[in-house]
């Protein structure tokens, strides 16, 4: 097996992460499975930490997101109710 620097490890943690966009297992695994390097568990996770990471920042930013569009939508709504009825 080769040996690899943290830089290394790092590098390739960060392929496998660009190669993961969504969190797909199944592509991580494709990426495992190409990789022409022995890698050590604890590299493995921490790829996959990294992208679950990723896909719950973006999922809580999209929430967000909703969230906000939900009370702008409410706030027209009442906001439309109230000029029908003071008209």
């Amino acid at each position: 097996m080769i040996e690899t620097t943290d830089v290394q490890a790092r590098y390739f943690a960060w392929v496998l992460t660009r190669r993961c966009r969504g969190g797909d297992l199944d592509r991580i695994g494709q990426a495992l499975f190409d990789a022409a390097v022995g890698l050590n568990l604890h590299q493995i996770e921490a790829a996959l930490t990294k992208a679950l990471e990723e896909n719950n920042t973006y999922f809580q930013a999209e929430r967000e997101k909703l969230g906000q569009w939900a009370e702008m939508q409410l706030l027209a709504a009442e906001q439309s109710l109230h000029d029908t009825t003071v008209a």
